[in-house]
């Protein structure tokens, strides 16, 4: 007889119920990782390529050896002379592109970690301490802020062609750590422009996120070592 009262359901068929769902979860996980192991070029640019097969480079006086997969550029990937490079990596990890990190290499947000070279081998250099009291602190205006990593941050004078942009320096680091930072603006990422100067003549324009600015000493010493790296000429 009925007591009107409905039956638990056993353990046992919750626990299948669990199994189910969690090998359903797996195989749709399996299923999407495959699918973006193998789909290059499909959530980024075309001319991005995996390969890491070294190319010699030649740039004026200097040759290189680089992994292809850090040259932005497909046409760049040539052993024709180039009169500048465009080149990318993930920090912290110094990688350029490949299949398992590609998606963060179309990262646009203020958390992306890649930081975007320009290689160039200019007739005149000028140097760090030069661009800071010879160009930068020309425009100056207001007083000086605290920057990210214990930098010293002056915003510049908007009638200059820095008009929109802050200039953060250690001036006690020998030569001085000078970056160019956009001022933050709403939803728009900000971008920091440093400059260095490397073996052989040659001259590295790099760009990186505001948020990795706390990490410049690092970041400086590892980029400078990797490019350096890169010179055989």
């Amino acid at each position: 007889m009925s007591n009107g009262l409905q039956e638990p359901t056993p353990p046992h068929r919750w626990i299948f119920f669990i199994l189910v769902f969690g090998l359903i979860g797996i195989t749709v996980l399996f299923i999407t990782s495959r699918f973006f192991r193998h789909s290059e070029g499909l959530f980024s640019h075309s001319s991005y390529t995996s390969d890491p097969t070294p190319i010699i480079i030649n740039i004026a006086n200097s040759s290189l050896q680089l992994p292809q997969n850090m040259i932005r550029q497909e046409a760049q990937r040539t052993s024709e002379p180039q009169a500048s490079l465009d080149l990318f990596f993930r920090w912290p990890d110094l990688e350029g592109y490949n299949l398992d990190n590609q998606l963060a290499f179309t990262e646009i947000s203020e958390e992306s970690k890649l930081v975007f070279i320009h290689l160039s081998s200019p007739k005149k250099h000028i140097s760090s301490s030069e661009r800071l009291y010879s160009v930068y602190s020309q425009h100056f205006i207001g007083t000086p802020s605290k920057g990210p990593g214990k930098l010293i941050g002056f915003k510049m004078n908007e009638k200059s062609s820095y008009a929109g942009e802050t200039v953060y320096f250690k001036p006690d680091e020998n030569p001085p750590y000078v970056v160019r930072c956009f001022q933050p603006q709403p939803k728009v990422p900000t971008i920091c422009l440093r400059e260095i100067l490397l073996k052989n003549g040659l001259q590295a324009s790099y760009r990186f996120r505001l948020g990795m600015l706390k990490n410049w000493r690092e970041l400086d010493l590892a980029t400078g070592q990797l490019l350096n790296s890169f010179v055989v000429q």
